[in-house]
C-alpha cells in the first residue's frame, strides 16, 4: 500500500460486529487524512485487543517515518501497541535513508 492508505481489510477484520466496523473504517478514513494517523491509532481502542492490534499495526505501516519527529511516534506507537515487528522494520528504513544520505 502507499504511504498513509491503509489495506481496505486486514483478515482479523473477519467477523466484526457492524459498530466495529464503523469505528474501523472511521479509523482508516482518519489515518488517510495527512497527520491524522495517531488520531485514527487512538479511536482503535475502543476496539478488542485483537482487532485494535492489527489495525493499529496497519495503520504504522502505511506511514512512511520521515522526518525523524515522526519516526520516534511511529516507534512510540508501536511500544504501545507491542508492534515488534513494525519497529524493526521502521528501524531498518531509518537506517538505510542515513546511510544513502551519507552517500
Amino acid at each position: 500500500s502507499h504511504a498513509g492508505q491503509v489495506e481496505a481489510r486486514p483478515p482479523d477484520a473477519l467477523g466484526c460486529t457492524d459498530h466495529e466496523l464503523a469505528i474501523i473504517e472511521y479509523a482508516r478514513a482518519l489515518s488517510c487524512t495527512r497527520g491524522l494517523w495517531q488520531l485514527a491509532i487512538d479511536y482503535l481502542r475502543a476496539l478488542p485487543l485483537e482487532i485494535a492490534w492489527a489495525w493499529a499495526g496497519a495503520i504504522v505501516r502505511a506511514e512512511e517515518p520521515v522526518p525523524d519527529a515522526k519516526a520516534e511516534r511511529l516507534l512510540d506507537v508501536c511500544a504501545q501497541w507491542q508492534l515488534d515487528e513494525d519497529a524493526a522494520s521502521i528501524c531498518a528504513q531509518l537506517v538505510s535513508q542515513k546511510l544513502r544520505a551519507r552517500m
